[in-house]
């Protein structure tokens, strides 16, 4: 399967971690969004998209993030959960070389998109 095209989406804030968001095509029939550029704290990495974990109030059953204090349904207070189970990925790449292959890829992205949009906010010395 080879990489037809990258989009990346820059985020405008500064002071946050997630620098942006990407959109890989593959094989030009099938596309994966919403993959996350994150600034941690040895360098940028990706992020698979993710969907939180719901799980069910015990009181009415209705299903809440999983670190819901209350209940949104019927505001009864939910047990203390771990942070590990929060999120998980909805796609992921099955073989470590190719989660590279594909880190490498959209991070050279989205060097090339900070690049451009850099050159595209300067002004023009007289």
């Amino acid at each position: 399967m080879q990489i037809t095209s990258i989009k990346i989406f820059l985020r405008n804030s500064f002071n946050n971690k997630l620098k942006a968001f990407a959109s890989v095509v593959f094989s030009d029939v099938f596309v994966v969004k919403n993959i996350k550029i994150i600034e941690g704290e040895q360098g940028l990495f990706v992020a698979m998209p993710s969907i939180e974990n719901k799980g069910p109030c015990p009181k009415c059953n209705h299903k809440n993030i999983v670190h819901s204090k209350y209940c949104s349904d019927c505001g009864s207070e939910l047990p203390f959960t771990s942070g590990k189970d929060d999120k998980r990925d909805l796609v992921y790449p099955v073989r470590q070389f190719f989660r590279k292959y594909l880190e490498v890829k959209i991070l050279e992205a989205y060097k090339l998109e900070t690049n451009k949009n850099a050159k595209d906010r300067a002004v023009p010395k007289d």
